[in-house]
């Protein structure tokens, strides 16, 4: 009789620790991947509640209070009042409101701040006025955007390139004019 012992050749257990080494691999590979995205989300939930921020800092300010600045964020608001308290468009706003964003600074503390040459915030908020009041107090739209790292712009496009490092989240907001 001849007996066969049970068990794996030498060629077999090479190919299985082949197999295994290359999947250990292919996963030690991902490691930097899932470490990258992982920050990235951090960052783009940061600025998600700096947008959330920065939308109820709008709509909660006065423009009698805070000399027609929002006011966490110290951000320029799109109407005033008359001294017949009726509302009109913020005269401290150029003609290129349309067309240029107010912004500043937010430090990891979520905290406004504005930027030195010494050291840059991590995110920049801006809001860019779309639409303001006329006569008939007609709501105010605007678009804000929170960009991270902070690129000291006030140019829109600039603010909300896909081209840059870091990135952005952005909010188009209608409030009514007070």
């Amino acid at each position: 009789m001849n007996r066969r012992r049970g068990g794996f050749s030498l060629i077999e257990v090479v190919i299985a620790l082949g197999v295994v080494s290359y999947a250990l691999l292919l996963i030690v590979a991902l490691v930097p991947h899932g470490v990258k995205t992982n920050k990235a989300s951090a960052l783009e939930t940061r600025a998600t509640c700096i947008l959330s921020l920065l939308e109820a800092d709008l709509r909660n300010s006065h423009p009698l209070v805070n000399e027609g600045k929002s006011k966490y964020f110290g951000l320029q608001l799109p109407y005033s009042l008359n001294a017949a308290k009726r509302v009109i468009v913020n005269p401290a706003l150029s003609e290129n409101t349309l067309s240029d964003a107010n912004s500043t600074g937010v430090d990891d503390s979520e905290t406004p701040v504005a930027a030195s040459a010494a050291s840059r915030p991590p995110f920049q908020v801006a809001v860019v006025y779309t639409r303001l009041p006329g006569a008939t107090s007609s709501p105010v739209e605007a678009r804000l955007v929170v960009r991270w790292p902070y690129v000291g712009t006030s140019s829109v496009s600039s603010l909300s390139s896909a081209t840059t490092e870091g990135g952005y989240v952005e909010s188009f907001v209608a409030f009514p004019a007070p």
